[in-house]
């Protein structure tokens, strides 16, 4: 009689644990971890921005212009910018009146990170705990088998993306600025830069010199 309460304790317990498994999986899967970036701008208390927003992309050198990196971005911010009622130069749109530049850059910095461990054998700390057994309770041991941190330095990188719009008319005169700096632990520049864009053309346009920490939910 007592196996049989032990068993279907052991059963209820371990299906508690399956479910409460589950729902932290469940939680991670639905909650992905959001990409944040800090976000300059530095803009004059608007001459507004004209109403009618037509733009072409600052000419750059042919090598620059073929580099993957260079189209990510500029592709990022053809979309962006058509979200926010700037439309880019063609035949149907008329000449353009904005000259849209920008520049990105990424660095690599010494950071610090927790990292697990394994201790030496034999030296995991040692616990006791209570059991109901089939003769009756009693005391065991176990061994925490948990593994012990510590920190180290790691390679982090810094990604720094800038924007800025001008009059076509008036080249010295920009009318809007924007910088966006987003810092990890990895090197994944292409997925980091369009965010960079959707960072930077957020609530588009801010008005004077401030920084703000701008959150997005990470892609799938």
């Amino acid at each position: 009689m007592a196996k049989t309460r032990e068993f279907r304790t052991r059963r209820w317990l371990g299906w508690m644990g399956v479910l409460a498994l589950a729902g932290v999986l469940n939680g991670c899967a639905v909650t992905p971890p959001a990409f944040q970036a800090s976000v300059t701008t530095l803009a004059e208390p608007l001459p507004p921005i004209p109403s009618r927003g037509v733009y072409r992309f600052a000419e750059v050198p042919p090598a620059e212009a073929g580099q993957l990196e260079y189209r990510t971005v500029r592709d990022a911010l053809r979309i962006g910018l058509s979200h926010v009622g700037l439309t880019l130069e063609s035949e149907t749109s008329g000449p353009a009146n904005l000259i849209v530049g920008f520049d990105y850059r990424t660095t690599s910095f010494q950071s610090w990170a927790e990292a697990a461990v394994q201790p030496p054998f034999g030296m995991w700390p040692y616990y006791p705990y209570p059991y109901m057994g089939y003769y009756g309770p009693g005391w065991g041991f176990g061994m925490m088998a948990a593994p012990m941190y510590q920190t180290i330095p790691v390679e982090g990188w810094r990604y720094t993306l800038e924007l800025s719009i001008r009059e076509r008319r008036q080249p010295d005169r920009e009318i809007y600025h924007v910088q966006a700096v987003h810092e990890n632990l990895r090197e994944n520049r292409y997925e980091v830069l369009p965010l960079l864009v959707e960072a930077a053309l957020e609530g588009y346009p801010q008005v004077g010199n401030h920084t703000r920490t701008v959150r997005l939910p990470q892609p799938r």
